[in-house]
């Protein structure tokens, strides 16, 4: 794994579109890592480290060799992130635990320049992002593999862990399950939406594994909710991801959604019911209990922000959320809209909706710009799938300035919109607008034309026909 991510660091700056996958496998390789050797367990951000400087690597391979990779980066929805993300950390000076603010932004921030700064800089066109989603399903499937067979894997309170081992302390440290569940989610989704350009057996068979692996994943580390909020995901963006043409196609791309089922259904099979613990974890009433135990939390912090009007336009403070649970591990609400309102006030919230909303609408322009080429609809489609699983897990557990999560994808879906439309006006103005057919009576008609923006006399020329 070391020597793999080592050549992966020379590989991304050579083809950038690797670095996607780098960090879509950041937490769950970083927890295998840690499980083999132990400088990594000890020094947490020592692999942190490598993938930032793959991402640099493919940024700096992406600007030297391609021009357009500055296209559409300072969009709209990037300025007013930045703006958001700067108010947040002003909010920590009437927070009223400013400390455990800080200790969550110092937390957070390299992941926030890397994945939001940096990492669209590693793909200039829709293309670009195509090229990723192949290697993502080989990665995702080695990922759950190491997973299953690791020597360290063991069942904790119902779910499969990685135990690494902390030499320095002489303690036990297991590894975070959401995030192994997290990614067999954005593996599921890829390998469902996707429509590869060179569709074969091969290809097919690593679809359907991945389905199955990253399902497993999901279920086997307990992750209730990332694993049916990715099939939620899944089945919203497959009318996107597949258009259909005549009946042929409708009766092989039921088949094909069929199969996906099969393999599902077969990952809950094997996965589910493995112990005893397991099995009560993922009982209805279980769920009923976190799900009213998270609402009752959120709840006490909204409560605090509705009794005090003076903090409803800039909120109670970053982070302010800590004090009002009283716990001592710096928490969060888990909630992200939530958090936007209570600890960022109505000017979070609003800066919050207006990017939501101008997400929404380069979507619709992305969709609108590639829904006729099948690969590049499919293509759309994954990117929405996975943008959209991660918005929906920002409501269970994110927060702001320490997860980055799902803005680093919202900055792709702006990005290519905003190229897109920077080159659809480039085109419109290079493109001739005839506007005559001249007859200077010598017998050789000519066609007179205008360039597009050209609007006066002055902007015609002649060309003979």
């Amino acid at each position: 794994m070391l020597l793999a991510t080592l050549a992966s660091i020379v590989y991304c700056f050579f083809r950038p579109s690797f670095a996607i996958v780098l960090v879509f496998a950041l937490y769950p390789a970083k927890q295998l890592i840690q499980s083999y050797l132990a400088v990594f367990s000890q020094n947490s951000a020592y692999y942190n480290y490598l993938i930032f400087l793959a991402v640099l690597a493919a940024v700096l391979g992406n600007i030297s060799r391609n021009p357009n990779t500055w296209r559409g980066y300072g969009n709209r929805v990037f300025i007013l992130t930045v703006i958001l993300y700067f108010y947040a950390l002003i909010g920590t000076l009437w927070s009223p635990v400013s400390t455990n603010a800080w200790m969550l932004i110092s937390k957070g921030y390299p992941y926030w320049i890397m994945q939001v700064l940096l990492l669209p800089l590693a793909v200039a066109s829709l293309d670009e992002f195509r090229k990723s989603l192949v290697p993502t399903l080989v990665v995702g499937i080695t990922c759950a593999v190491l997973f299953f067979t690791n020597p360290s894997a063991q069942w904790w309170a119902g779910r499969l862990t990685l135990d690494v081992m902390q030499l320095g302390n002489i303690e036990i440290d297991r590894g975070n399950p959401l995030a192994m569940g997290t990614m067999g989610g954005m593996l599921m989704i890829t390998a469902a939406l996707m429509k590869p350009t060179r569709a074969g057996t091969l290809i097919l068979l690593l679809r359907i594994g991945a389905i199955f692996a990253g399902l497993g994943m999901a279920i086997a580390s307990g992750s209730r909710g990332q694993t049916v909020l990715a099939v939620l995901a899944g089945v919203m963006m497959f009318p996107l991801a597949r258009r259909v043409k005549n009946v042929q196609q409708f009766f092989v791309t039921c088949m094909l959604g069929g199969l996906f089922a099969v393999m599902a259904f077969a990952a809950f099979k094997l996965f589910l019911g493995q112990n005893t613990n397991q099995t009560t974890r993922w009982s209805l009433d279980t769920w009923q209990d976190i799900v009213d135990g998270r609402a009752m939390t959120a709840w006490k912090m909204a409560e605090v922000y509705i009794s005090s009007p003076g903090n409803w336009l800039m909120g109670l403070g970053t982070n302010a959320f800590s004090e009002i649970a009283g716990a001592t591990d710096v928490p969060y609400a888990h909630n992200l809209p939530l958090e936007m309102l209570c600890e960022l006030g109505i000017i979070g919230l609003v800066i919050f909706t207006l990017i939501s909303y101008m997400v929404l609408k380069d979507s619709k322009d992305l969709f609108s710009a590639f829904s006729a080429d099948d690969q590049a609809r499919a293509t759309v489609a994954v990117l929405f799938g996975q943008a959209l699983y991660l918005t929906f897990l920002s409501f269970k557990q994110g927060t702001f300035v320490s997860i980055p999560e799902p803005w680093y994808l919202w900055m792709f879906i702006a990005k290519l919109a905003a190229a897109d439309r920077f080159m659809a006006a480039y085109q419109l103005h290079e493109t001739p607008l005839v506007v005559d057919v001249v007859d200077y009576g010598d017998g050789e008609p000519a066609v007179a034309y205008a360039e597009s923006g050209d609007h006066d006399a002055g902007g015609l020329t002649t060309h003979k026909a």
